[in-house]
């Protein structure tokens, strides 16, 4: 089975994916850290064994097996897989949706300046370093009202490769002066 089908497969898809899946692919597999990157490479788009990988990253046969399915693994995380399942044009669509009607709730409720704010880059909200900002955009949060969306959910710092409990707490303080969201979550910091 040739890539990307066997790359589908090890992700649980029975059926062909469509090209709009094999986009959101592509796309998700950049959201990953480069090593998991190249394990993804070598292994369903070169067909290596994992003792080659091994080889390839100057680890122990066990540990190259290991790297090729904790890359798999990571392509399902939540705010990758949607990409991968649904499509990447279809995300796109449902990200404009959800954005939209976070939009109409502002509105809804007086907050016309952050209503108006929802479709700007998040590097536009005073207090988020360019470093939390890249952390995001690679994780395809790149407007402010994805970014709402996902700072109004418990511990979705974990769900972004990079930003640790300071960064959300960051991101969360900077969305709070901003007007954006109303509640900063409890963080212990040890």
């Amino acid at each position: 089975m040739q890539y990307p089908q066997n790359l589908f497969k090890a992700l649980g898809f029975d059926k062909e994916p469509t090209s709009d899946q094999i986009m959101g692919l592509e796309y998700g597999i950049t959201m990953l850290k480069d090593r998991d990157q190249e394990a993804l490479m070598y292994r369903y788009q070169d067909g290596l064994t994992y003792r080659e990988m091994a080889e390839k990253f100057g680890v122990s046969d066990g540990r190259g097996g290991q790297l090729g399915k904790v890359a798999t693994g990571r392509l399902k995380r939540e705010l990758i897989f949607p990409w991968i399942r649904d499509g990447y044009e279809a995300t796109v669509q449902n990200n404009k949706k959800a954005v939209v009607a976070l939009q109409v709730e502002y509105e809804s409720r007086g907050k016309y300046d952050q209503a108006k704010l929802v479709w700007d880059e998040i590097g536009g909200i005073k207090g988020i370093s360019a470093v939390n900002v890249r952390c995001l955009n690679k994780m395809g949060i790149t407007n402010v009202g994805l970014l709402v969306l996902l700072a109004r959910q418990e511990r979705w710092e974990w769900k972004v490769s990079g930003i640790a409990y300071r960064g959300a707490a960051e991101v969360e303080n900077a969305l709070f002066k901003a007007g954006l969201i109303e509640t900063v979550h409890e963080r212990s910091f040890v």
